[in-house]
């Protein structure tokens, strides 16, 4: 079975959004579960997997921009590293890490670690404390940073429960709120941290605007940027607070945003999302500050196609409106991944994911954990990319005929093949 996280967002110090209680948080067991463990038996015929091409926007490792303290975390370096890496493919400069904002983002997640009844069960927003617990330090995240010694404006917090930073940074991207923080002109600081106790795990990302200067871009921060390649066909709509649903539900097509510099007066009145091959528009949903409260605050518009996209196909968007008062129309596109299943083997669903075998649904992507080889696991994604759950335990992958790194090669003390797609195995250990 596949583990399900989801996460929560502030849009900052003028309001707060009240924390949904299907969160999955620290101290709650939080799981939508689907019977996707992969049962053993007679492997099918094997499928000869083709290594991915490269992409902007499905980058293998990060780039190591930033500035950090000398006695950051590995957790904290890779957070700033990946808010890099997808800012820099965006068209942004890199941000610097402070260490008195990771004091204020590792205070806050032991908070919720150690107090979370307060979250679930009295319904205090995630981002808030409350005086009267152990480890309080602030009410709100702006009263952090002032405790914690941040000197610039506070500007944004962001909340997730992942087992690591990499994958925490890749799911707020791929939402509606939570992503605008991370590539938003306005930001110049952040500061990560993170607890964990046994199954519960917390992640917080903490922004700040510095002296509150921006860059003066007139075309705007777009994301999916142009020319992006392996792009998901879908977005499955776990965020909180969840955005408007499509007329069919959610999945829906990936989500694409355009984002200005805090204060830009703006205003778009077209809006498309073109299929290249049929010239088709698709429809989707259109949030604007003027008809979603949670873009009340941002300068920010999101558009998703009502249902998924389909793979090795360009889709080109078109904005047009009104910007500081001239004529603005922006177009760009981008394309899909070339098939909707992922590969065992090449493990190609992108930063923070894994792709793991179902018996009914193929392999898919999900949120990857950080379970390493022959270590205890509940769900499949409890385990690293490359690895699954049987017996409770972490498992390498294999391939029944593959050569050199066939089952029979790489598995010292045997395997067993699975009944899924693509000829795979898996070793015993």
């Amino acid at each position: 079975m596949l583990r399900i996280e989801m996460t929560e967002y502030s849009l900052g110090m003028e309001r707060s959004l009240i924390f949904a209680a299907t969160v999955c948080f620290a101290m709650v067991s939080c799981v939508q579960e689907s019977p996707l463990e992969p049962p053993t038996g007679a492997a099918d015929e094997p499928v000869t997997a083709k290594a991915p091409p490269a992409s902007p926007i499905v980058p293998r490792t990060p780039l190591q921009l930033g500035s950090a303290p000398e006695d950051v975390s590995y957790m904290q370096r890779q957070a700033l590293y990946w808010v890099n890496t997808f800012r820099v493919r965006a068209g942004l400069a890199p941000l610097d890490q402070e260490a008195s904002l990771n004091a204020a983002s590792t205070g806050h997640a032991n908070f919720i670690l150690q107090n979370g009844d307060l979250y679930l069960e009295q319904g205090l927003s995630v981002h808030e404390q409350d005086p009267e617990r152990p480890g309080y330090f602030g009410a709100r995240f702006w009263d952090r940073f002032e405790v914690t010694g941040y000197n610039g404006k506070p500007f944004r917090e962001v909340i997730a429960y992942h087992s690591q930073a990499s994958t925490a940074i890749a799911h707020w991207m791929e939402t509606v709120y939570h992503r605008l923080p991370i590539i938003h002109p306005n930001a110049q600081h952040i500061g990560y941290g993170e607890a964990h106790l046994v199954n519960d795990r917390v992640n917080v990302l903490d922004i700040g605007a510095g002296n509150g200067w921006a860059p003066i871009l007139p075309g705007g921060i777009v994301w999916p940027p142009d020319g992006a390649t392996q792009v998901a066909l879908s977005w499955d709509g776990l965020e909180s607070p969840q955005p408007p649903i499509p007329p069919s539900g959610f999945p829906s097509g990936p989500v694409v945003t355009l984002t200005f510099p805090s204060g830009t007066d703006f205003a778009i009145a077209e809006h498309s999302i073109t299929d290249s091959v049929t010239g088709d528009e698709l429809p989707h949903m259109f949030l604007t500050p003027a008809n979603d409260e949670n873009l009340a605050e941002e300068s920010s518009v999101a558009l998703y196609s009502h249902n998924a996209l389909l793979p090795a196909r360009t889709y080109t968007v078109r904005l047009k409106g009104v910007v500081q008062g001239a004529v603005y129309e922006r177009q760009w596109s981008f394309t899909t991944r070339p098939v909707a299943e992922c590969s065992i083997s090449w493990q190609d669903c992108g930063v923070g994911k894994g792709c793991y075998t179902t018996a009914d649904l193929g392999a898919v992507c999900a949120w990857a954990g950080s379970r390493r080889l022959g270590e205890p696991c509940e769900y499949q994604n409890d385990c690293e990319g490359g690895l699954t759950c049987i017996s409770h335990v972490c498992r390498s992958y294999c391939v029944v005929d593959g050569g050199t790194e066939s089952c029979d090669a790489i598995c010292s003390e045997g395997w067993s093949s699975l009944n899924v797609p693509g000829g795979h195995g898996v070793c015993k250990l």
